[in-house]
């Protein structure tokens, strides 16, 4: 298995002479990216697939129709990492779960001289190409071996996101929880969806020219849309194409497109609506168009009260009907926070064609587990979906389990820096037509886990707020959320609360009540108020989210300074993934006064953090710290920072830095603000953490 690695269209020769049959072009791009270009892995992959069931011949192709991994496979690829010590199998691993990256980084992550005795060692490889060297492990497939061990499935194709291997948890009976960090994306993914884009714009617009007819034309018109082309385009191709459809279902899809292109791309909600609203009779076609309305309505206006009506009788409907039928249906339940219900509704769409629509299937059911309070399984979905969104080169996927990681990243309390989240908003490209939710919540989520200076942040605020997209009922994707980060890092603590809070009652207003309570809860963790509590709780009467019932249940805990709530609370904000929170919430419970009068209770309090904090990669160092980050101190108050961490008093600072003695006291109540600390002790301690996660 030696290099250069072969192209795509190398190994799909070699291929189609071992099975004797062309394999298909996705199902080809996916055994390419699994099998980093290596002919003996990639004939391997397709052997036992076949063999297994993996792939089937349908229509003259092989087409993957389950994971191509197999582990048959295994024996072949763990003999590569046996003869290693503990110090170079874990570089491995960190390696393999990078996937394919450039040799500066690979320095980065594992050292120079680890890179060199790897590479000696014959199992990993680097291959220039440019000016650049690309470092990966020889085979590629170690990543997948090695994921199957982890806590958190790893993404191991070449795509946006990775979850990079830690350290061990102690032996507390406690499973390891593991951070998830935002990679780059890959140059063969920015390649493969260019090719990919151009491809099936060409092959699309051939058809139309060729044979101009309803079915071309639909064709071409959801490529432009999905492929950002402007607005005015898309209208006039409508224009010129609709003498051609004739269809009822021809006719209801193209109306569809022109209210969304009006709707999402021109801003135009009521004129959306209106196309939506007033319509030729369809027939049994016209639940597309109620549908399309309903699903518009949750995007972007107030969902109708008969909307659960209008989508609950699909069942005779025609099969693609039933299906936008359904589909709009779990955007509705997931607003209204119903999620067990969206989560059967996605049961009856897998259930009628489970290859079609399982990435899907799978996107939509991340963000409910994540709701749900399953942080690992959100976590394990998301990460391989997004894995199977990027072998498939499928933009929507991605963009959507981007957003999707980003919001677990932001609720478990971890930051990424600002120079990373570029290189994904980059990688993402220009706001699509449609759908955009999710490229709003990307924005969002990002200035929420943004480590960086204010002025990054502020900048990234100011482009969400260029995006000139109407928000979502969907929670993640309110912009008071991401401006209320900024105004709390600045000491305005009340007035990020009631940006919050009237966001939530206006998400109410819209019929959005799991994003209500999702951003509600978020205004009390600012400042906490009794009244909102209690219409919080209201809220979430009728919501089966344990996510937002644990964390309004440790915000009253701790505004009561209740320790024997607290420790109820605690174990279900770490299972829920809200790590950050539960650091927050041991800080608090030190200090209550009741857990201080009881040593049995202070005990308690001890051994419980210090196993918490031992099954958190790092020791949870990159967690300790309040949730208006440190990076927003200013230079200065960062320099006070660090003296009152090294034990000076006032005077001392004010002789050391050759300030006033009132400038001094001022910089150290900035910084006891900033970092929400009321004591010495308190701020000592916050000092100290942020100085060991840097």
């Amino acid at each position: 298995m030696n290099l250069p690695l072969l192209k795509v269209d190398e190994i799909g020769d070699a291929l189609e002479l071992l099975i004797d049959a062309p394999v298909d072009s996705t199902t080809l791009r996916r055994i390419y990216a699994k099998s980093g270009g290596l002919v003996k892995i990639a004939c391997a992959m397709a052997e036992v697939a076949t063999i297994e069931g993996r792939l089937k011949l349908l229509d003259g192709s092989w087409v993957a129709v389950d994971e191509l991994w197999s582990p048959g496979l295994a024996p072949m690829i763990r003999s590569k990492g046996l003869s290693l010590d503990d110090t170079d199998s874990t570089a491995l691993e960190e390696l393999a779960l990078a996937g394919l990256t450039s040799a500066e980084n690979a320095i980065d992550l594992i050292g120079q001289d680890t890179l060199r005795r790897l590479v000696s060692r014959g199992v990993v490889a680097i291959e220039p190409s440019g000016a650049n060297h690309w470092v990966t492990v020889t085979p590629p497939l170690l990543a997948e071996m090695l994921s199957r061990q982890s806590v958190i499935p790893a993404m191991t194709s070449k795509s946006s996101v990775r979850a990079l291997s830690g350290l061990p948890g102690a032996a507390t009976g406690l499973r390891p929880q593991r951070e998830l960090r935002i990679g780059p994306f890959t140059p063969q993914l920015l390649r493969g969806l260019t090719e990919r884009r151009l491809k099936v714009l060409g092959e699309t617009q051939a058809a139309w020219d060729a044979e101009p007819s309803g079915a071309t034309a639909l064709a071409y018109i959801s490529v432009l849309v999905n492929e950002g082309a402007s607005p005015e385009k898309v209208l006039t191709f409508i224009d010129q194409a609709s003498d051609l459809i004739k269809s009822r279902e021809h006719r209801a899809w193209i109306r569809v497109w022109e209210a969304r292109v009006r709707a999402y791309g021109m801003g135009d909600l009521e004129r959306g609506i209106e196309l939506l609203t007033a319509v030729d009779d369809l027939g049994e076609f016209h639940g597309l168009v109620d549908a399309a309305r309903i699903r518009m309505q949750c995007d972007l206006g107030v969902i109708p009260p008969d909307a659960e009506q209008l989508l609950g009788g699909a069942n005779r409907l025609p099969l693609t009907v039933q299906h936008e039928m359904q589909w709009a249906l779990v955007a509705l339940l997931i607003a209204k926070g119903h999620l067990t219900r969206a989560e059967q509704t996605l049961a009856l769409i897998s259930s009628s064609d489970p290859n079609v629509f399982s990435v899907r299937v799978q996107a939509f059911s991340s963000l409910i587990a994540l709701f749900q309070g399953d942080y690992k399984r959100a976590s394990r979905l998301a990460l391989s979906g997004l894995e199977r969104a990027a072998d498939d080169l499928d933009p929507e996927m991605i963009r959507f389990y981007i957003f999707v990681i980003s919001l677990i990243v932001a609720l478990r309390g971890q930051g990424v820096d600002v120079a990373r989240i570029r290189e994904t908003l980059t990688g993402l490209g220009e706001k699509p037509l449609f759908p955009q939710v999710s490229y709003l919540g990307i924005y969002v989520c990002s200035i929420i886990i943004g480590k960086g200076t204010r002025a990054e942040l502020t900048h990234l605020e100011s482009e969400l707020e260029q995006l000139n997209t109407r928000e979502s009922t969907m929670p993640g994707t309110s912009r008071a959320w991401a401006k209320a980060r900024l105004v709390a890092a600045a000491g305005a603590t009340e007035q990020a609360a009631d940006l919050c809070w009237d966001d939530a009652l206006r998400l109410l207003a819209r019929g959005g009540r799991l994003a209500a309570a999702f951003v509600g809860v978020q205004s009390l963790k600012h400042e906490f108020r009794k009244d909102r509590a209690a219409a919080v709780a209201s809220w979430l009467s009728d919501i089966d989210s344990e996510v937002l019932d644990a964390a309004l249940a440790a915000v009253i805990a701790a505004d009561g300074e209740d320790a024997r709530a607290m420790f109820e609370v605690l174990p279900r904000l770490v299972a829920s993934g809200q790590i950050q929170s539960a650091v927050e919430g041991y800080r608090q419970l030190h200090a209550f006064p009741e857990t201080r009068a009881d040593a049995t209770l202070s005990a308690r309090a001890q051994t419980d953090e210090s196993q918490f904090l031992a099954s958190l990669e790092h020791g949870g160092r990159d967690l300790l710290r309040p949730g208006t980050t440190m990076e927003l101190l200013t230079p200065r108050e960062a320099e006070v920072a660090r003296l009152i961490a090294a034990g000076l008093t006032n005077r001392q600072i004010q002789k050391e830095l050759v300030l006033s003695i009132r400038t001094v006291e001022n910089h150290r109540a900035h910084v006891m603000r900033k970092l929400g600390a009321k004591t010495r002790q308190e701020t000592l301690e916050a000092i100290r953490a942020w100085m060991s996660a840097e």
